[in-house]
């Protein structure tokens, strides 16, 4: 808000002087800034320039009067210089907010939501010997009965207290993926299924798998693939080298000498499925798909390829919409991702009809 007195001459020519001064160095500079924080500074320097050149005189040149107004006018300039430089370095202006979604959106697909952890942590400890019980803010873990495995990768706690959200009370874990009791409990399923030592409610999780359900039609195969991705990331103190690694479920019908791949949605919809009942002696039939599994090695390092590619665009997509097209065409020279082959194969889960003969 500006406020002057419309009866006093001096008030109208000092503000005339400011707003002409104001659209000249908008003009040169392309930025809008406010008069430096100095109003004494201001009409002392612009008084004293209308007193020695008179109520007539050219008011674009009141600036170059005294030495206060050309001080004026030089640290004017100077903020205008530092916002184009503050614009120019974050490049707020230049993001393409649609651009920055597809990669943000992709990226929780992968991470999974906090119903996924949820999900995750109760079949975890249940699977592990716990009981649990469900709280209107999360769930309560009972650990007495639990495999001392899990119970001694919880902190050797009888009990534990999940919330869904933050604030979190006191000596109680959150459903997130970045809590201590969640990463711990991730961990202790992960390295139980590598560990062929361990059975039963110590080890939670299995590398392969055979289930008989009425959600597939024909005989289908999941497969958990780690993918890991050398990067080479462009910096302004020398490249950067960094190794991302991802895993993904991959699923097909046929042969694997002719797979059938199937889409996301089709994955997704098979991890949903439901055993329908028992299975007999599958031994010998998963030892021949098995044996079966190396064919599919170069149908998996294109998907490998296909997955560093993807990382590759992202960083090029962030990186320009983020510092506009010049800078971020620049930002990405030298960037080089390539995949790290073989792919590896974490687990095999084979899914047959009902109707099928075990």
């Amino acid at each position: 808000m500006t406020i002057y007195g419309d009866d006093n001459g001096i008030d109208g020519i000092v503000l005339d002087v400011l707003l002409r001064k104001h659209e000249s160095i908008r003009r040169d500079l392309g930025i809008s800034v406010p008069v430096p924080p100095k109003s004494d500074q201001v009409l002392a320097a612009l008084l004293e320039g209308i007193l020695m050149r008179g109520k007539q005189g050219d008011q674009m040149e009141l600036f170059s009067l005294t030495t206060e107004a050309e001080q004026l006018e030089t640290e004017w300039r100077s903020s205008a210089e530092q916002e184009r430089a503050s614009r120019s370095r974050f490049a707020q202006n230049a993001v393409r907010p649609e651009e920055v979604q597809k990669v943000v959106d992709a990226a929780r697909r992968s991470l999974g939501d906090p119903a996924d952890v949820e999900n995750f942590i109760l079949a975890a400890l249940e699977e592990t010997g716990a009981h649990t019980q469900a709280t209107p803010v999360g769930l309560v873990a009972e650990l007495a009965t639990a495999a001392p495995g899990i119970r001694n990768a919880l902190g050797g706690r009888s009990s534990v207290q999940f919330v869904r959200d933050f604030p979190a009370p006191h000596n109680t874990a959150v459903l997130v993926r970045t809590d201590p009791m969640v990463t711990a409990a991730a961990q202790y399923v992960l390295n139980s299924a590598l560990d062929e030592q361990l059975d039963g409610k110590e080890r939670p999780a299995r590398r392969c798998g055979f289930i008989r359900t009425n959600d597939v039609d024909a005989l289908t195969v999941a497969l958990l693939i780690r993918f890991r991705t050398k990067l080479v990331l462009p910096a302004r103190l020398g490249d950067r080298t960094d190794m991302a690694e991802e895993a993904r479920v991959l699923a097909f019908q046929g042969s694997p000498t002719n797979p059938v791949w199937l889409d996301e949605a089709a994955v997704e919809t098979l991890l949903a499925s439901r055993p329908g009942g028992n299975v007999g002696d599958v031994t010998e039939k998963m030892d021949n798909i098995l044996k079966a599994i190396p064919l599919l090695q170069d149908a998996l390092n294109q998907k490998a390829t296909t997955v560093a590619e993807e990382i590759r665009d992202a960083h090029r997509e962030v990186r320009i919409s983020a510092r506009g097209d010049r800078a971020g065409q620049l930002g990405i020279r030298g960037l080089a991702v390539e995949p790290n082959l073989p792919a590896d194969i974490l687990g095999v889960y084979v899914y047959t009809p009902m109707g099928a003969a075990s």
